[in-house]
């Protein structure tokens, strides 16, 4: 069995769900219930480790983890980065490093795994208004699209892999790119001072799932705070 034969099969459902944001997710424990039958099937087995490190003025949690088959042998490993909050307001420094280990193995396994932790579509409250955008006549993808008045239309040609992520570069998202870096393991690419693609398909998309789940995080944070306020 290869990783992508596990990657094509393993189904980790989002059992958890976030009632002020309104949207559903999954947690660490959720992928492993997934894997453990997977795993057992053929007998690999999985292992993870953390390890704290200091990048820049700020402690991160590096998770690793490490497939192996049933005779040891390594057949992948992933690592993603998480970094611990200065302070979280009704947390000890304890819980505040377990969380962060929790959130950067999460990360790994969605890396390793292809696991897509955005919000599911019907989650989100579609109560407002809609605006429909149309693919011009002719157009190879021609379809009707709905989504919400102020998101942006998609473009009218689907942009590949690479296009996306320069996306984040070209529309001063630095750092959400940085962030989704470090969380799949690709601690080289964020830490250079001119940011980059990366490149290879698979370590592509672990990072635009990885993208789109900060953005999700940013915004649900922002509402939070704003709920706060009012």
């Amino acid at each position: 069995m290869s990783l992508q034969q596990i990657q094509e099969r393993l189904k980790a459902p989002k059992s958890n769900y976030n009632s002020f944001g309104k949207y559903s997710y999954r947690s660490v424990e959720d992928i492993q219930v997934a894997l453990k039958p997977v795993l057992a099937e053929y007998k690999y087995s999985l292992i993870i480790s953390d390890d704290i490190v200091l990048i820049g003025d700020r402690y991160y949690v590096k998770a690793t983890a490490t497939l192996c088959d049933d005779k040891g042998k390594i057949i992948a490993e992933n690592t993603a980065f998480a970094r611990e909050p200065a302070e979280q307001k009704g947390m000890s420094a304890a819980q505040i490093s377990g969380a962060t280990s929790s959130y950067s193995r999460k990360y790994c396994l969605s890396g390793m795994f292809l696991l897509d932790d955005t919000a599911d579509a019907d989650s989100h409250d579609n109560s407002k208004q809609q605006k429909t955008y149309t693919a011009p006549t002719g157009h190879p993808n021609q379809s009707m699209t709905t989504i919400p008045k102020q998101a942006t239309p998609p473009p009218e040609i689907e942009l590949t892999l690479p296009q996306k992520l320069q996306w984040f570069i070209d529309n001063n998202k630095k750092e959400v790119l940085r962030e989704a870096y470090l969380r799949t393991g690709n601690d080289v690419f964020a830490t250079q001072d001119k940011l980059k693609v990366i490149t290879g398909k698979a370590k592509q998309e672990a990072v635009l799932n990885a993208c789109k789940a900060i953005a999700g995080e940013r915004k649900a944070e922002k509402e939070s705070g704003q709920a706060k306020r009012s």
